[in-house]
């Protein structure tokens, strides 16, 4: 072989040789590229979202009334019934409440009140059971027995029952029906509200009253684009998210993408959190 043909095969040699290390050195670094964007979106994540219990979404619940309760005197409990006819909406329960005429957004609603100079609008409660009330003999509106009236309990529109009779009606509302939105009154026709707190006194069976509670705090989850239930049938957690779009984790190993609920879908994920 010629000088001049060795010189070309060694040229050869070496492009060859710098091409190969050309490739592998964009190989390493889209490899190098790919894992830091993976652990700053692991990083994104891991930062921009929390699974909370049901008693943390409890707590967030209470925040958003001690807000609106800052700015407009009224018991907690009422507060709670107007947040939860408007969705959770803390601006448009505001705005109803100073821009309308209370007295007839209270009766749409139905909470009864009365005006007090010296504390506001107040929220009555007619309770027979207070240890305060002389005790005497009444009869229950549903079943009809002489009852105690210290074992009575009414609303503000003054329906008298038996606390057994609320129990029963009460449990079938939220094992039967799963209405917990806004139970009215047992008296047929009364739109007058049972509040919360309530609810939870004249319930006896602990579980009817968690059950309450998981459907009492669905409707704030659900009217909040940031916050998500757990979709394992049997986990009571959600998700509290910064970014709708991204893959979150539950205590339990549920795995799903945030923005639509369904299961691990990354690639697509990942294609969102970039916009």
């Amino acid at each position: 072989m010629s000088t001049t043909d060795e010189s070309e095969a060694e040229l050869s040699d070496d492009l060859e040789e710098s091409d190969s290390d050309s490739a592998s050195d964009l190989v390493l670094s889209q490899f190098i590229d790919e894992s830091i964007e993976s652990n700053k979106r692991k990083g994104r994540q891991e930062m921009s979202y929390k699974v909370l219990t049901i008693d943390e979404i409890v707590k967030q619940m209470q925040e958003i009334i001690e807000e609106v309760k800052a700015v407009i005197h009224l018991p907690s409990a009422t507060i709670r019934t107007l947040l939860k006819h408007f969705k959770w909406d803390t601006q448009k329960c505001l705005e109803q409440l100073f821009e309308n005429n209370r007295e007839k957004l209270f009766k749409q609603i139905g909470v009864v009140f009365e005006e007090d100079s010296s504390e506001g609008t107040q929220c009555k409660r007619l309770k027979l059971s207070d240890n305060s009330v002389n005790s005497g003999i009444g009869v229950c509106n549903i079943c009809y027995v002489d009852v105690n009236t210290k074992q009575m309990f009414g609303l503000d529109c003054g329906h008298l029952y038996c606390t057994d009779c609320w129990n029963q009606y009460l449990t079938t509302k939220v094992m039967s029906e799963g209405n917990v939105y806004s139970i009215t009154c047992a008296e047929t026709k009364c739109k007058v509200i049972v509040d919360d707190e309530q609810v939870l006194q004249l319930l006896s069976d602990a579980s009817v009253k968690l059950k309450y509670q998981r459907l009492t705090t669905n409707s704030f989850v659900e009217s909040n684009r940031l916050l998500r239930w757990c979709t394992k049938a049997d986990c009571d957690h959600a998700f509290s998210v910064e970014v709708s779009a991204q893959l979150v984790r539950c205590v339990c190993g549920t795995q799903i993408c945030f923005g639509c609920g369904q299961s691990n879908h990354e690639p697509i994920e990942y294609y969102l959190l970039r916009k």
